[in-house]
């Protein structure tokens, strides 16, 4: 493929190079990885913006982040509970079976499906399993919490928001120091392996499909930013939570 790109201009091979990066990244330990990351992260904020790549990601992914945490974490927290990994959950093992069968399916080989509505539908049933002073007890009683209004919701992502700058100013500052030849300790690294990461990956693809569709190329950014800033600036205001998480909800 590069060589068949020799004569393109000089934006299109660097999105080509982008996803060489991308790919070598996958196979690197998390300091290397954290680079070659980073570099495809700089390379599309280039290509789409005028900004600075860590203001690329303030622009055009911060609000997406914050959305998929708060997801992910609902995941997490049922998830653990649909397993009792503690053994605080005896005698509720069938139930926890037939809860799980309505949260989880499996779609493809090695692939599990995850009902976000049912998981949250399924809360107040496992906080009566689950005893208040185990680790998913509090856990899942946090969470029910945090989902209790839309201004729970909405004080919930600004906290994410919070963790979101630290974590982004952290990233800054290790990559800088890896190019530097500073000192960097693994657990640094470590902690951003998977904020680099995923990070490298939602900025390529959106690059790519404003290189594969008509039209600008950061109109999938825009479009990909407007949408999850309005969701963003709606929590507050919203009418329900779940429809506002999850928005297959009817």
């Amino acid at each position: 493929m590069w060589d068949k790109l020799a004569g393109a201009d000089k934006e299109l091979r660097e999105t080509v190079g982008a996803v060489h990066w991308w790919q070598a990244a996958q196979q690197q330990q998390p300091l290397s990885a954290l680079v070659l990351n980073v570099r495809v992260i700089e390379v599309t904020a280039t290509r789409v913006s005028t900004l600075s790549w860590t203001s690329y990601l303030d622009a055009y992914l911060s609000s997406a982040w914050i959305r998929a945490i708060i997801v992910d974490h609902v995941f997490e927290v049922v998830g653990e509970a649909l397993v009792d990994p503690e053994g605080k959950a005896a005698g509720h093992h069938t139930e926890l079976h037939l809860l799980r069968k309505d949260i989880q399916a499996t779609i493809a080989p090695g692939q599990t499906g995850f009902d976000g509505v049912a998981a949250v539908k399924a809360l107040p049933r496992l906080i009566v399993i689950y005893p208040l002073h185990s680790r998913v007890g509090r856990r899942l009683r946090q969470l029910q919490a945090r989902l209790a209004t839309p201004a729970a919701l909405a004080d919930w992502a600004d906290e994410i928001a919070t963790r979101w700058a630290m974590a982004r100013a952290r990233l800054r500052r290790t990559r800088n120091a890896i190019a530097h030849g500073g000192p960097v300790t693994s657990d640094s690294t470590a902690t951003l392996d998977h904020l680099s990461r995923y990070l490298s990956a939602w900025s390529l693809s959106l690059l790519l499909d404003g290189d594969h569709v008509g039209g600008q190329l950061a109109d999938p950014h825009e479009q990909f930013r407007q949408e999850a800033d309005t969701w963003r600036n709606g929590l507050r205001t919203a009418p329900d939570v779940l429809p506002t998480i999850f928005p297959e909800v009817t």
